[in-house]
């Protein structure tokens, strides 16, 4: 008899909780989307403002080329062939001078975005100033730190589903979703979005990825914190 008691008051004492741990699941539900609905508006912010960030960093190679090529000093060194001159200015602009006449000076690191500008002295064209953006991980954490990402997320420059570049060790095939999604890259899993098709490099979006991780224990605390 006192263990059918016993069971009786186990039983209804489940019945009693059943409520309070429906409320805690559902809670917590909402908890989680709305983390991620904020995770989703930083991404959306991201992208924007890393293709800002790297559009200025396009012409900024270009305006830095105009400058070099338009120095007198500069063409002076292009018209009496200075090799010597030229090979030092190649190296400190990281751009490849390509005289009229004979073999062009410095190198160009690809995948890379390049402008070239003409150079023009008194007697006529001397030649160009090549001047490369180099898609890579440096380029990666410049855009991440100038759109404000240094703190939330990463950058990866993908083409055709794979990573040319980013700012943390990723590598090989990655999707670049239309819409914020979760996405496993290099064995980690992200919540990420992509940017429309870049102009340059060809077939190449950029993607700003948040570590899931990160955004599960955003909503864990929250939850903890929660009011009772």
């Amino acid at each position: 008899m006192g263990s059918f008691k016993l069971k009786l008051v186990a039983y209804f004492s489940l019945i009693a909780l059943l409520p309070f741990a429906a409320a805690f699941s559902g809670l917590e539900a909402v908890t989680d989307r709305n983390e991620t609905r904020h995770v989703d508006g930083t991404l959306e912010t991201g992208v924007r403002a890393a293709q800002a960030a790297f559009v200025d960093r396009v012409a900024a190679v270009e305006r830095n080329a105009t400058v070099l090529a338009r120095d007198p000093l500069f063409q002076q060194a292009l018209a009496t062939r200075s090799h010597p001159r030229l090979k030092i200015l190649a190296a400190r602009h990281r751009v490849r001078i390509e005289p009229r006449r004979g073999r062009p000076i410095g190198t160009i690191r690809r995948p890379a975005i390049v402008r070239s500008v003409a150079v023009v002295g008194r007697q006529g064209p001397l030649g160009r100033v090549v001047a490369p953006l180099t898609i890579d991980r440096s380029l990666a954490t410049v855009v991440r730190r100038r759109a404000g990402l240094a703190n939330t997320g990463h950058i990866a420059f993908v083409a055709d589903g794979q990573v040319l570049a980013a700012s943390a060790s990723l590598k090989g095939r990655v999707l670049a979703p239309a819409q914020p999604t979760e996405i496993t890259v290099s064995g980690r899993h992200y919540r990420a979005l992509a940017s429309k098709t870049l102009t340059e490099p060809r077939n190449t979006s950029l993607v700003v990825m948040t570590p899931q991780a990160r955004i599960d224990e955003s909503a864990a605390s929250s939850w903890r914190c929660s009011p009772p």
